[in-house]
């Protein structure tokens, strides 16, 4: 499976440089990469970590007989929280524009804490609210980064707060 999902790297890094290779050449004078010579050089290292990577992936491969153990297995508490993080994260981009930033981040953050099994209700609680209002201020009020409002009395509450 590894490989695999090195060979899709390779191929999207492949789509890059397909792309890179159509900005222009150098257009200003003293510089030697232009604007195409950074992706096509990030794309180069990537490339080679990856060729890297593949070659250790089929070593590692051809000295395990059994072909390596499961990637994600759900049976054991570990995989089953990690496979509940991942819904959590999914349902949190999924619900984000319609309930809007904080409320999302707010119920991610406590129920990514309640999966990896954190049971003190009170610090949560505090965590959730400082760290949501952190990642409020940090992007919305210092990047001025648009954050999702939500629809309806969500959109109403966000203009409310911001």
């Amino acid at each position: 499976m590894e490989i695999i999902f090195t060979l899709g790297i390779m191929a999207f890094l492949g789509f890059m440089l397909f792309f890179s290779l159509g900005l222009p050449a150098e257009t200003i004078e003293g510089d030697v990469l232009g604007a195409s010579g950074f992706p096509i050089l990030v794309v180069a290292i990537g490339f080679l970590l990856c060729l890297l990577l593949l070659f250790k992936q089929t070593r590692a491969k051809s000295n395990n007989a059994e072909g390596g153990k499961k990637i994600l297995d759900i049976s054991t508490p570990a995989g089953k929280a990690t496979a509940l993080s991942a819904v959590s994260l999914a349902m949190y981009l999924g619900i984000m524009n319609f309930v809007g930033f904080i409320v999302a981040t707010l119920v991610f953050t406590i129920l990514s804490a309640l999966v990896m099994g954190y049971r003190k209700y009170g610090k949560l609680a505090l965590f959730a609210v400082i760290s949501t209002l952190a990642l409020f201020g940090l992007f919305g009020k210092v990047f001025f980064v648009p954050l999702p409002r939500g629809i309806g009395i969500f959109r109403e509450l966000s203009y409310l707060l911001y």
